[in-house]
């Protein structure tokens, strides 16, 4: 999933808040270096590693339903948990 800003531009505005254009670009830059962009962004899917249950050798990953508030952006961009649909594996997607 790309994240941009007029994601989060457009997800303030559906929680009752005001964010310009120009102040989530600026969130963006300022609160994620490049490593937590490169996982925002995605991966390939050799990314969680091999899961021996898959058929596809790889984990295929399912969000759970469970968030909690975002580390970098609190309740305005949720951090979300996605499992693995064949074996126990779960990760979060911090934004």
């Amino acid at each position: 999933m790309n994240v941009t800003a007029e994601m989060l531009v457009e997800k303030a505005k559906e929680n009752g808040k005001e964010l310009t254009l120009e102040q989530a670009q600026a969130m963006m830059l300022e609160k994620l270096g490049d490593e937590e962009l490169d996982e925002v962004v995605g991966g390939d899917k050799k990314a969680y590693g091999s899961c021996p249950k898959s058929p596809t050798k790889y984990h295929i990953m399912k969000k759970t339903g469970k968030t909690s508030p975002g580390e970098y952006l609190g309740d305005l961009w949720p951090d979300v948990e996605y499992g693995c649909i064949y074996c126990d594996k779960r990760v979060w997607h911090k934004y």
